[in-house]
């Protein structure tokens, strides 16, 4: 009984660890800005390190609990609108369109009580106490959509331990459907493919590319 019980605690452990995720598998081929990490924690640890940071912050976080989560951030667009003040000045609001992706290498249920609690928190602090939640499960995938005050939305899809986060529905959907092989990801970009391989020997926290299209917007 008990080597029994010791097998089942290992393959439990070894179930909830995998190989890492190639993020760049699940990012949309018309990507025009890309970030990722293979360690979330280890990354904004380093960020907070800054002396700029240490000046400017009341305390620093712990991320220790964000170690070894693998993270990329792809923009696909941007949106642009002007306010005009006077006949010579105007304000310029300037909003790139974004999804996070995280893979949690964890069971799908924590990777839920991570989007539900801290993710639901941050819209919380962030935005006030009046922001409304819907939840479900579309076709096998969990989503949760927060909606502010002032009628901003953000929005996260969970499926096994990936998370998905963003502030429009069609790039999480975008991504979705490349995971499922119904859409060409970052990979088909061989200009992004070149600037990878020139960073792989490199020992780096974090990789970021940005195309020609995404310069020029």
């Amino acid at each position: 009984v008990k080597s029994l019980v010791i097998l089942v605690l290992f393959l439990l452990l070894f179930s909830c660890q995998s190989q890492k995720t190639d993020l760049r598998s699940l990012a949309p081929a018309e990507t025009l800005v890309y970030l990722e990490t293979n360690n979330l924690g280890e990354t904004l640890k380093s960020l907070t390190q800054n002396k700029s940071f240490q000046e400017l912050a009341k305390n620093t976080p712990n991320f220790s609990a964000l170690n070894d989560i693998q993270a990329a951030v792809v923009v696909t667009g941007f949106e642009t609108s002007e306010k005009q003040v006077t006949d010579e000045s105007a304000i310029l609001n300037f909003k790139p369109r974004f999804a996070l992706i995280a893979d949690t290498h964890s069971w799908e249920s924590t990777a839920v009580s991570l989007v539900e609690n801290q993710i639901g928190r941050y819209v919380k602090e962030n935005y006030g106490e009046e922001v409304k939640i819907d939840k479900g499960e579309k076709n096998g995938v969990k989503f949760f959509h927060w909606t502010t005050k002032d009628n901003q939305k953000i929005y996260s899809s969970v499926t096994g331990g990936l998370i998905f986060v963003g502030n429009d529905e069609t790039i999480i959907d975008k991504c979705l459907a490349v995971k499922k092989g119904e859409a060409d990801n970052l990979l088909k970009n061989q200009e992004f493919v070149r600037s990878f391989e020139k960073s792989k020997d490199e020992k780096n926290l974090a990789f970021g590319y940005i195309s020609t299209d995404g310069i020029a917007q």
